[in-house]
């Protein structure tokens, strides 16, 4: 624990005092102190805006510093590798805090050691395990790119279902001209079929014919 997250300083700048310091590791401590003590004189230096930071990079890590309009400095040393995002988020959480507290600039009126020891250091050991505690930024985004996955699935299945409403409308249509065809195939059909019979009854009739006008000369030349 502490290997990513490591310390958080609170330093009045007006008056160089250290208003507040949490250790992740304890081991470390003395070592972590002597580098904030050192920063100290550079950061009385700075002129920041309050939504502004300033970064040191130092053989422990890096030093994020941020300060408020009270000069009050909020300091986190994390590992070089730690996500900015998640650093400045949790300068915010801090500052945040702090600030609910009347006069919490004056260390001769306030004792933020007493008051915040143990709500920071539970928020320093949140930040340390999960970088993402407290995103709902980054919560938001999950849920707009789970939304988005979501809508390119559903408009890929309604093409998809287009597609097949084409492919069932081209079916449709070669049916149809195949039923067209059938039927005109059916009455042609019909319609031979019938000039077929008409033609034979012609015939049939024609040979009844020829066999009366015979048999009635022959009646007759006997007579």
């Amino acid at each position: 624990m502490g290997d990513r997250v490591k310390c958080l300083s609170i330093v009045q700048l007006s008056s160089c005092h250290i208003l507040f310091t949490e250790f992740l590791n304890k081991i470390y401590e003395e070592q972590f102190k002597n580098e904030l003590i050192s920063l100290i004189p550079n950061l009385t230096k700075l002129t920041l805006s309050p939504h502004d930071y300033q970064k040191f990079h130092t053989s422990n890590g890096t030093w994020f510093c941020s300060i408020d309009s009270t000069k009050t400095a909020v300091l986190i040393l994390t590992s070089s590798s730690y996500p900015i995002a998640s650093t400045v988020r949790l300068q915010k959480e801090v500052l945040g805090e702090i600030q609910k507290i009347p006069r919490y600039f004056d260390p001769q009126t306030i004792n933020l050691k007493e008051i915040c020891k143990t709500n920071f250091y539970n928020l320093l050991k949140n930040y340390d395990t999960n970088p993402e505690y407290n995103d709902n930024m980054g919560e938001t985004q999950k849920n707009v790119e789970q939304i988005q996955v979501q809508m390119e699935k559903n408009i890929k299945k309604m093409v998809d279902n287009t597609d097949q409403l084409k492919n069932v409308g081209h079916k449709t249509h070669k049916m149809n001209e195949m039923a067209t065809r059938f039927k005109d195939k059916a009455w042609e059909i019909k319609n031979n079929m019938w000039k077929e019979k008409h033609r034979q009854t012609l015939v049939i009739v024609g040979i009844l014919v020829t066999i009366i006008i015979i048999f009635f000369f022959m009646i007759r030349s006997i007579t």
